[in-house]
């Protein structure tokens, strides 16, 4: 549950995140350590969802089933694609272009003395999709809270199987 959470609120806090012009170096420092942590993340899910899949599949049928786990993933990859798209059709269909800033955020100018500009969703729009992440991790956190231990990690638990060390005291 605590790496489920990791993973969510990391990508929750990338949309949080302030600009350059705020923060200065920080910023680009703390987004490389969000998008670390929810690599990390992502790798300790996988791999538990692939051991609990595998415990409750039929034993006849466990790759059948565990590969299911890709295929969801790629799933969850274009529908994140399809929302980003939909929402920057939204954004940039309803709301002006932004200055582009420079460091200190003073507008940055064209050779004939206008502002650059940028799309809206560039500008802020992007965090809109980071921030409702928020939303599917409550209700992956409802539905982790509902799962059920395997069969095989009950039968070892009752057998006093299981491991005495905990994984962060080793």
């Amino acid at each position: 549950r605590r790496v489920h959470g990791i993973m969510g609120l990391s990508t929750f806090l990338v949309g949080l995140l302030p600009g350059y012009q705020s923060w200065g170096v920080a910023a680009p420092i703390i987004l490389v350590g969000l998008r670390m942590a929810q690599g990390l993340a992502l790798g300790g899910e996988y791999g538990g969802a692939a051991v609990y899949v595998a415990e409750h599949a039929p034993p006849n049928q466990r790759g059948y089933f565990t590969a299911f786990i890709q295929t969801t993933a790629t799933l969850g990859l274009l529908l994140s694609l399809v929302i980003i798209l939909m929402v920057q059709g939204y954004v940039n269909g309803n709301y002006p272009d932004q200055p582009v800033l420079d460091a200190v955020g003073a507008a940055m100018m064209n050779a004939d003395g206008t502002p650059q500009m940028m799309k809206a969703f560039n500008a802020w729009g992007w965090r809109i999709p980071f921030l409702g992440s928020i939303f599917l991790l409550l209700v992956s956190l409802y539905i982790r809270l509902q799962m059920n231990e395997s069969p095989a990690f009950k039968k070892m638990k009752e057998e006093g199987a299981q491991s005495k060390a905990h994984v962060l005291c080793v």
